[in-house]
């Protein structure tokens, strides 16, 4: 008799477990029936350019992805209500959506981000680098700082933008020579000091050149005056150049070997900008104006003599050729003679291109040096195209520089392709 009470007391316990559990059960579907999901689709676009934007990713606020636009920039996904959507993308900002209802054709509109990046220079065989990651001496020059103050020869902007770089020129013209040294010379041979110029991968030439018996304007007494058309560097446009990494130190003297022992320009020139569809024209022009920098001050008292000879009257004077006023003194050009006080001499006669035939006023001739000087200009024009798409880019440019220098019958006219 107890033993049936006992069973019967088990089974009324298990009874009433089994119907408290089928309540707390029930009770949890409803709550998990209580979420209610919902649908939002729409566009996702450029804000700037109002095209659609594909590949975006798209996920709730704190949990992973749920998806990315497609190639039209459509979407279409299922989140529960009160969710935010957040929507990101390389290069955008990121946009937040609040989700409230069932959203349809919504257009979400991302605007542009830029970010700046850490500096990247360009080694050895186009790599690209972290500038910090190295470990010699590198410095980078931006196209920016070529062209805000453009000369002939735009080796000459690197003046004082480069910590150690020496520029030397070999004369002065329109478009000279010039050799670019880092940090000091250390050979006796002139061309033995220069800096390796690589462009795009291809090193140039950068030793001096002259078409005379030496490198400057009017030297070489007898001689042609020598011509100074510039070195292979000058031929470089810099409406291409996007940048200059300089590179300095033994290690950057292993990438080049022996020819970059005294450092080396890696010249990097732009290309066609993929981002951008269709054609891209640039024309842009720039002019300037040369003048003699600073003139000495001379003087107008004194004329040139023979220094302390003197005539058979014991004067100083001057004679141009062996005449009845004394020996020439065309040897001693430069030396002291006598005060231009009105008396007359033998002295040249442009007429005939030598010694005048009767003396002369004895005068000076104010700026006979300032009025054979000019002041010269130079105007360039450069004209570029550019575009490209996933599959490549291509860059095409025309540049045409004419330049009339301070010396008269001197200048220059050059096209760049």
């Amino acid at each position: 008799m107890k033993l049936l009470k006992l069973v019967l007391m088990a089974l009324l316990s298990l009874s009433i477990w089994q119907g408290a559990y089928a309540q707390t059960s029930s009770k949890s579907e409803n709550q998990n029936q209580g979420v209610i999901a919902v649908t939002v689709s729409g566009t996702i676009k450029d804000a700037e350019t109002n095209t659609p934007v594909k590949d975006v990713t798209i996920s709730i606020e704190g949990k992973k992805a749920i998806g990315t636009s497609r190639e039209d920039g459509s979407f279409s996904v299922t989140v529960p209500r009160g969710s935010t959507l957040v929507f990101t993308m390389v290069s955008f900002a990121s946009q937040r959506l609040q989700i409230t209802d069932n959203v349809q054709n919504r257009n979400i509109l991302l605007a542009r981000e830029s970010k700046e990046l850490e500096n990247v220079v360009v080694t050895a065989l186009g790599i690209s680098r972290k500038q910090k990651a190295l470990g010699y001496s590198v410095q980078s020059i931006a196209e920016a700082d070529l062209n805000d103050a453009r000369s002939n020869n735009w080796s000459s902007a690197l003046s004082g933008k480069v910590a150690g770089l020496n520029l030397i020129s070999a004369g002065s013209g329109p478009l000279n020579s010039t050799r670019i040294s880092l940090r000091g010379d250390a050979s006796m041979n002139p061309d033995g000091n220069n800096a390796l110029i690589v462009v795009d991968g291809i090193p140039r030439n950068s030793t001096m050149t002259s078409s005379g018996v030496s490198n400057a304007y009017g030297a070489g007494s007898g001689n042609d005056i020598p011509i100074d058309f510039g070195n292979g560097i000058s031929d470089i446009n810099p409406d291409d150049i996007e940048s200059i990494t300089v590179l300095k130190g033994a290690g950057a003297t292993a990438l080049y070997g022996s020819r970059a022992a005294n450092g080396a320009l890696i010249i990097t020139t732009k290309s066609g900008n993929r981002k951008d569809k269709g054609i891209g024209i640039t024309f842009n022009s720039n002019s300037s104006i040369n003048t003699v920098l600073k003139w000495p001050d001379y003087q107008y008292e004194y004329g040139q003599g023979t220094g302390k000879a003197l005539n058979a009257a014991g004067e100083k004077y001057y004679s141009y050729g062996a005449t009845a006023d004394g020996a020439s003194t065309s040897g001693t050009s430069s030396a002291y003679g006598p005060r231009f006080n009105g008396q007359q001499y033998f002295q040249y006669d442009p007429q005939v291109q030598g010694a005048g035939s009767t003396r002369t006023t004895w005068q000076p001739y104010k700026d006979n040096i300032k009025g054979f000087w000019r002041t010269g200009f130079t105007l360039t024009n450069n004209l570029s195209l550019e575009g490209g798409n996933d599959k490549g880019s291509v860059r095409a440019s025309l540049t045409h520089s004419k330049n009339e220098w301070i010396m008269p019958n001197t200048g220059f006219e050059r096209i760049t392709a």
